[in-house]
């Protein structure tokens, strides 16, 4: 009878902690829902407590800690969790916005984290932009094939910096079969966007780069062209001049300021004569931009380099509609 009665007495704890559980699990779940974040917190440390290796619960307090944007917190967590814990998967189909978005930044943030690329795929396809833009940076930082196709397709999303994001993921995963689509990026309508274009293109192979380039010069017009030709400068392509000065001749103050600029950063017998001419302009700011980048010319770049440099703040500053 002892076995017996010993093994009754196991089944009734083991379904008493069950229910014990679900209970708490069912607690901080309403209290997520009632966006009760805190109280949630405690009372998923206070079953924790008692039960440290209890996975649902764990991963539970994972979403909170999220919701709450604890992410340091919630990396430490997940130390608890095997590889392959479908944590990620719960996360990143969460009705709450905020836990998604806090995942798919953790998950940008930290490039070593064990996320498959399915989950990152399925985050590219999230209604928020923040979702789309951290899951195609970590595309980015985890380079494979298979992803390449699908940041193909939000290089044409409605929110600027899921398509700078996209562009650089392709740069970063460096297959030359992209090289046609960062082309086209160039003529964005939002110029942190053809900066990260530009950017891209040059972690591609030199001559399809160029002449791809080459036979989109003439056939864009407006801001896209100038960045072609900046972009071929670079190459230092001798066929960039012409367009260069277009750009430079404009009459928007504000073109010939950022082309001023972005001058710098191309090699200086293409660069220079041109900005000793700006130096003349009747605008205060593009004279100011050409002596500041005919100096940085004629200067060793300092060491480390800045990040970001002074031209992408100068471009940012300029997205969104310029």
């Amino acid at each position: 009878m002892k076995p017996l009665l010993a093994a009754a007495i196991c089944l009734l704890l083991g379904a008493c902690a069950q229910d014990s559980g679900r209970t708490a699990t069912g607690q901080v779940e309403a209290l997520l829902r009632k966006r009760q974040s805190q109280a949630a917190l405690r009372v998923a440390d206070q079953y924790l407590s008692t039960h440290p290796q209890a996975p649902t619960m764990t991963r539970l307090r994972i979403l909170v800690l999220l919701k709450l944007n604890r992410r340091d917190q919630a990396l430490e967590a997940l130390q608890q969790l095997p590889a392959r814990d479908p944590v990620w998967q719960q996360a990143l189909t969460q009705r709450d916005e905020d836990i998604r978005i806090a995942a798919a930044r953790l998950i940008a943030d930290s490039k070593e984290l064990p996320i498959s690329y399915d989950e990152l795929l399925r985050g590219l396809e999230d209604p928020i932009a923040d979702v789309r833009r951290y899951c195609a940076y970590a595309l980015g930082h985890q380079p494979a094939a298979a992803a390449m196709k699908p940041l193909l397709g939000i290089l044409g999303d409605d929110d600027w910096y899921v398509r700078a994001e996209a562009v650089t993921a392709l740069g970063n995963i460096g297959d030359t079969h992209a090289v046609a689509w960062i082309v086209n990026v160039l003529n964005d309508g939002d110029a942190f966007v053809r900066y990260r274009a530009l950017k891209a293109l040059e972690c591609m192979p030199r001559e399809p780069v160029r002449l791809l380039l080459l036979n989109h010069l003439n056939k864009t017009r407006g801001p896209g062209n100038y960045a072609i030709a900046l972009a071929l400068a670079k190459l230092e392509d001798p066929t960039a001049a012409p367009a260069l000065l277009r750009a430079l001749n404009s009459t928007d103050y504000i073109t010939r300021r950022n082309a001023t600029v972005t001058l710098a950063d191309i090699p200086a017998n293409i660069s220079t004569n041109i900005l000793n001419t700006l130096v003349q302009d009747p605008d205060i700011y593009v004279k100011k931009a050409a002596r500041l980048s005919l100096q940085k010319l004629s200067s060793p770049p300092p060491q480390p380099l800045p990040a970001p440099s002074f031209i992408e703040n100068f471009e940012l500053s300029l997205s969104s509609g310029s």
